[in-house]
């Protein structure tokens, strides 16, 4: 999940710098040197630039959040399979102990 995380967020800030580029391209008199057809291109590519952005951004997020929810191995208590904090020397459920022998 970590992989994924890292390389989902590495294309939304390229996303980002394209979009950056693509909203320099479309302003002021840029957009006016350039032909119909042209100006209508670049008028249309930050558009779904934007857009693309937005929903890497918002993939990036959720991600994000449910990567915090996943349980991790260590706590769970091993003999009732309850959840534990981190700092707990029993367990709330069970009674079992996470101290060291």
């Amino acid at each position: 999940m970590k992989k994924f995380r890292l390389i989902l967020a590495a294309v939304t800030a390229a996303e980002g710098i394209y979009m950056i580029y693509a909203n320099w391209s479309v302003r002021g008199y840029h957009l006016l040197e350039m032909n119909a057809a042209a100006g209508h291109r670049a008028a249309v590519t930050y558009r779904w630039a934007v857009v693309l952005f937005l929903i890497l951004l918002g993939a990036d997020i959720a991600a994000g959040i449910l990567s915090g929810r996943r349980i991790h191995k260590k706590n769970i208590c091993p003999v009732c399979k309850g959840r534990r904090r981190e700092k707990d020397k029993f367990c709330r459920h069970c009674g079992h102990s996470f101290l060291p022998k």
